[in-house]
């Protein structure tokens, strides 16, 4: 069984001393950007020791977390700049995960390149598919499109801050 997480972009007026809506914004799993966010599952880099839930947690935040009783755990909340600082590290392990992705769909052409038994159309629809998984976006397109939501949010005088906790 996996870990995900349960992310929530909360956002604030500034004239305003609560967080007046939350949306749920989905993040792909993926277990080193959960170490950098909070130490889960990925304890082998420099994280942000988990916060809990804020005080002035919106409603709506705080029936999702409550809803899930005893599955959710570690849950925290960060800035739109802790998650920039984040943006750096993140781009770091992306560049290796890339190098490694490659090499595995290059490893699964390299299964059906001697294979006698393949057609022609086997052979080009076996290239297709190697140009398409090469293509795929990664899973930090998610995490960026959250920061690039509040980063927009902010940009137009609102105050925002990702409240997040993960699952089992």
């Amino acid at each position: 069984m996996g870990c995900d997480i349960h992310a929530f972009i909360e956002k604030r007026e500034p004239q305003s001393s609560s967080y007046s809506r939350s949306i749920h914004f989905p993040i792909n799993r993926d277990y080193f950007l959960f170490g950098l966010l909070a130490g889960v599952r990925y304890s082998k880099c420099e994280y942000i020791q988990p916060r809990g839930l804020p005080l002035d947690i919106n409603w709506f935040t705080r029936e999702q977390y409550e809803e899930m009783q005893m599955d959710a755990h570690t849950p925290s909340w960060l800035t739109l700049p802790e998650l920039e600082a984040i943006i750096p590290k993140l781009e770091e392990g992306r560049e290796a995960d890339k190098k490694e992705f490659g090499d595995f769909v290059s490893g699964m052409g390299e299964l059906f390149e001697d294979d006698s038994e393949l057609t022609e159309t086997g052979r080009e629809n076996l290239a297709q598919l190697l140009i398409e998984e090469k293509e795929k976006p990664d899973r930090f397109y998610w995490f960026l499109a959250t920061v690039n939501c509040m980063r927009f949010a902010e940009a137009n005088g609102l105050k925002t801050r990702l409240v997040f906790w993960f699952d089992n």
